[in-house]
């Protein structure tokens, strides 16, 4: 007691719980370790029986065992049989029981190789130098293992180790892997080293010192951002920023300009890329120049186009690697040659060019020299000209 003198008493109380020893503790469920087993036709797996208490406490039990799918004895050695499926062990005693799953391998059905991947899957190379290729086999019970596949290639030469060595052409090849009737191709870009062609014209050369290129014969776009720094030679380069998640630059989309047709062109041109450019993560684009034809109209689309001859960032370039891809669809196909600097992806590439060409115009030739990002909606229009016609994702240039 706690109080004084005129103060109230106080007061508390203590629970105290006395064991009722008159009910013995119960088994109130049984468990078997382990739970699962994948197993090999033959193979032997130890499975133990545990017996939980109604104190909370467990003791081993000496279980009564049973099993599908094999034999178990009564120590819980189970031994898998010949056929594959899936099979259950069952250790039971004190009114309860558990059950776990064994998994026996099929090895009735033969495990077959099912596809075949090269790494890596793209790489950019200059002229003699090499990159070891490797192979894989993907198999039909999941697992994979390295494949002595046999190795070709196009562009360079390649050993039957999977060692490619680029030849002197520049342009886009492939290494190709097979083995166990599957095949996979990886894209080798080597770069274009070569010189202009001897006696070529220059049909335009544009060094994108300043902003007035309407002057200088350019349209569709003729307010794109120029930059002062991080140029490769002169005052100033194209540059093209698009914020992340945008298919249209920041000042605007394609810059297009005509040139005197030919039926071959050679495009030079320098471009860097900011370090956090990640490019469209597409096969078909970010285009950075696209060559049409004088067949169309000067608004054409260049996905509607009767000539679709195209320079476009690599889509699948290895770590480290650099890439560029030229594809054609035409009748009357001109030979096109690039050259690259190293390319990253996303979101300001800065740009100047040279194109030259041999002066030889058959009736329908290329037009205009232009690079294409993807954009939503089409290109502005002059007043009384609709809107370029387009099928399937829309287009508009960048280039020089």
């Amino acid at each position: 007691m706690i109080g004084g003198i005129g103060a109230p008493p106080l007061a508390d109380t203590v629970a105290v719980t006395i064991a009722d020893t008159s009910a013995p503790p119960t088994v109130v469920g049984v468990s078997v370790s382990p739970g699962s087993a994948n197993l090999q036709p033959g193979a032997v797996q130890a499975f133990t029986a545990t017996a939980h208490w109604s104190t909370g406490g467990t003791t081993a039990l000496t279980a009564t065992w049973s099993a599908t799918g094999g034999t178990i004895t009564q120590g819980g050695s189970y031994t898998a049989g010949p056929t594959g499926g899936t099979f259950r062990v069952i250790g039971s005693g004190s009114g309860h029981a558990d059950t776990a799953v064994v998994v026996i391998a099929d090895t009735t059905t033969p495990v077959t190789v099912t596809s075949v991947t090269v790494a890596p899957d793209s790489v950019f190379l200059q002229p003699g130098a090499g990159q070891a290729f490797s192979a894989t086999a993907h198999w039909s019970d999941g697992h994979t293992s390295a494949l002595s596949a046999a190795w070709t290639a196009t562009g360079g030469s390649i050993t039957q180790g999977g060692l490619f060595t680029a030849g002197p052409t520049g342009g886009l090849y492939r290494v190709i892997a097979s083995g166990s009737g599957h095949a996979d191709t990886s894209i080798v870009a080597i770069a274009d080293t070569t010189t202009p062609p001897v006696g070529g014209t220059v049909l335009f050369s544009e060094g994108f010192d300043d902003a007035s290129i309407a002057g200088r014969g350019w349209y569709d776009n003729t307010t794109p951002a120029i930059a002062a720094s991080g140029t490769h030679a002169g005052a100033g380069a194209l540059q093209m920023a698009f914020t992340q998640g945008s298919a249209t630059a920041v000042h605007g989309g394609s810059l297009r300009h005509k040139f005197t047709g030919t039926d071959r062109v050679f495009l030079r041109y320098w471009v860097k890329y900011s370090s956090n450019w990640v490019g469209s993560g597409v096969s078909y684009h970010p285009h950075e120049f696209h060559f049409t034809t004088n067949a169309d109209g000067d608004w054409i689309s260049p996905s509607a186009t009767h000539l679709t001859t195209y320079v476009g960032t690599a889509s699948r370039v290895a770590a480290g690697g650099r890439g560029c891809r030229c594809r054609t669809r035409s009748t009357s196909t001109p030979r096109t040659s690039t050259r690259t600097s190293p390319t990253s992806p996303r979101p300001a590439p800065r740009r100047a060019a040279t194109a030259t060409a041999t002066a030889t115009p058959p009736a329908a030739t290329s037009r205009a020299a232009s690079g294409a990002t993807r954009r939503s909606s089409p290109p502005p229009s002059p007043a009384g000209r609709p809107p370029p016609r387009t099928s399937g994702t829309r287009w508009r240039s960048t280039s020089r």
